[in-house]
């Protein structure tokens, strides 16, 4: 290693605040005290302190100018672990990776000693979690692997600075791209000035999508938000309460939604026209000549790939109507249009990063088919996927029918006789 004084320079302005203190020539001669490296990886004697650059040939980076080795790190000194955690935060977010805390440690006196920062893959997920099978809320996908990088930090008693006294750099699993680095919790900050601005907004009545997007325009852009909306929504949302609730929402639902055969709908469709006296009504009249464009009953067995009627445009003329207004001009219209762009890209990069992190818990007595669709479906449409795994253990077959070249199955729900389907 190399003994000489280090010094970190910031050649580009608008360095973030978590390197301003990094700007000074640190004496590293005095670090042969109890310090322990491991890389995981090797350096060439010819680099003499590279710019760390995150590239396929070697493991040094650049971090908006400011050049850093791995050797580097366990040279400086720090006046405080804050110091410490903010410069392993801006280390970890270029290589592709978040922290959190691990075990701090005190002497006789009560003061803390040793800091250590973790992965935020680092150990496992204990098993009795993983076992919970009545959870009524979704499991969390397992993102822990047991990654071993670290930095650890301890203080000398001779100054009361602070040095690394370990630093491991090796990861078990694949690094994340920039543009989901964002999306991880260690690297989501919601400053204070953004929680006063939106106070002062949601005081004006501005709904929190647009507070968002207010923020967004102000920071460049949708990608350089450091928070997500739902941050936004755990930050200053609060619980609302269903207001003008209908009693009669759930016999609807199951006339119009439950998985009945034709029968069991006329019933239930009777019993709720019948309870409401609306058997007269022109438009109750219509809806029930239309039942076989929206009871499930009728349409069941008909291929849809989840599209409705509804959803040739207006889906995308909504989100379109957040953005632009028919009073713009052609200017105004092109730069709000791109912003409506941003949005639904900054979305999609979400659900991406979501559906490549982590694994979900396998929930299902088909452990195979339920892995094999994590790897095959985006998360919404895995869960959707999963569900019908769960529910074709609840049926059992009582019948098989056989009529010309086809064979009709009828199955029947678990313990409920007067449940049954007929299956083709």
């Amino acid at each position: 290693m190399d003994n000489s004084p280090t010094t970190v320079v910031d050649n580009v302005g608008g360095i973030s605040d978590a390197f301003d203190w990094l700007s000074q020539t640190v004496d590293s001669g005095g670090y042969s005290e109890d310090v322990t490296l491991d890389m995981g990886m090797e350096y060439a004697e010819t680099t003499g302190g590279a710019a760390l650059k995150q590239t396929q040939d070697n493991d040094n980076m650049s971090v908006k100018g400011i050049s850093l080795t791995a050797d580097d790190i366990i040279q400086i000194e720090f006046s405080d672990p804050k110091q410490a955690a903010h410069l392993y935060e801006e280390y970890s977010r270029v290589r592709g990776f978040g922290i959190r805390q691990g075990k701090k440690i005190r002497n006789k006196k009560g003061e803390f000693v040793q800091f250590t920062y973790l992965c935020n893959r680092e150990g496992f997920r204990d098993k009795k979690w993983l076992q919970m099978h009545h959870r009524k809320r979704e499991l969390k996908v397992v993102t822990r692997c047991g990654c071993p990088a670290e930095m650890r930090i301890k203080s000398r008693d001779s100054t009361g600075k602070w040095y690394v006294s370990r630093f491991v750099d090796n990861h078990n699993h694949d690094l994340l791209p920039a543009k989901f680095v964002e999306y991880l919790p260690s690297h989501r900050k919601i400053l204070d000035v953004d929680k006063a601005h939106m106070d002062s907004m949601r005081q004006v009545g501005i709904s929190i999508p647009k507070i968002y997007e207010s923020i967004a325009a102000q920071a460049g852009g949708f990608n350089r938000v450091s928070f997500t909306k739902r941050d936004m929504y755990n930050e200053i949302w609060w619980q609302r309460a269903l207001q003008n609730g209908n009693v009669n929402a759930d016999l609807r639902a199951h006339c119009m939604l439950a998985d009945f055969e034709v029968e069991k709908f006329e019933m239930h469709w009777q019993a709720m026209v019948e309870e409401c006296g609306t058997s007269d009504h022109e438009w109750v009249k219509d809806l029930y000549t239309k039942k076989s464009s929206w009871a499930t009953a009728y349409i069941r067995g008909s291929f849809f790939a989840g599209i409705r009627t509804t959803s040739r445009c207006e889906s995308l003329h909504a989100k379109l109507g957040r953005f632009v207004e028919k009073r713009y001009g052609v200017l105004d219209f092109v730069t709000n249009f791109q912003r409506c762009v941003d949005f639904l890209r900054d979305n999609e990069d979400e659900l991406e990063f979501r559906s490549s992190y982590g694994t979900p818990v396998i929930q299902t007595q088909f452990p195979e088919l339920e892995k094999s669709g994590v790897l095959c479906y985006t998360r919404e449409i895995f869960v959707r996927y999963r569900e019908s795994l769960k529910w074709s253990v609840r049926v059992t077959i009582v019948e098989c029918i056989e009529a010309d070249d086809i064979c009709v199955y009828v199955i029947q729900k678990y313990r409920r006789p007067d449940r049954t389907w007929n299956v083709t």
